[in-house]
């Protein structure tokens, strides 16, 4: 399961987010998924599950965001929603197209509470 790895990683980018906000409480983690990224959401959930049992991340809400496939045409430049891998520009009919969205796992945003004295 190669999302327990992208889990770790994405956490360590947490890390280093909250070091600068030492004095609050993490309560949010937000991440992007692309449909075409390879990456299973439910797995990515449940990577982010057994990583935070037990430590301080447990209770933080992880939330995850589909993003959907997305292609730019090289002929006439049209960006469109790519349906069944189908990479088919339908303004031109043209197979020349190069991904702009879909692909990616993204650290969206990091939600922190002031903690009370």
């Amino acid at each position: 399961m190669h999302e327990l790895s992208l889990i770790r990683t994405l956490l360590q980018q947490v890390d280093a987010i909250q070091a600068s906000h030492a004095d609050c409480v993490l309560r949010r983690i937000d991440v992007s998924v692309g449909e075409f990224s390879g990456i299973d959401p439910e797995l990515l959930r449940l990577a982010f599950s057994s990583t935070s049992e037990g430590n301080s991340l447990a209770g933080v809400e992880f939330r995850v965001a589909r993003v959907p496939l997305c292609a730019r045409c090289r002929n006439c430049d049209r960006e469109f929603p790519v349906h069944r891998f189908r990479f088919v520009c339908p303004n031109c009919e043209c197979t020349g197209t190069d991904v702009v969205r879909g692909g990616e796992l993204r650290l969206e945003s990091v939600t922190f509470e002031e903690q009370e004295a």
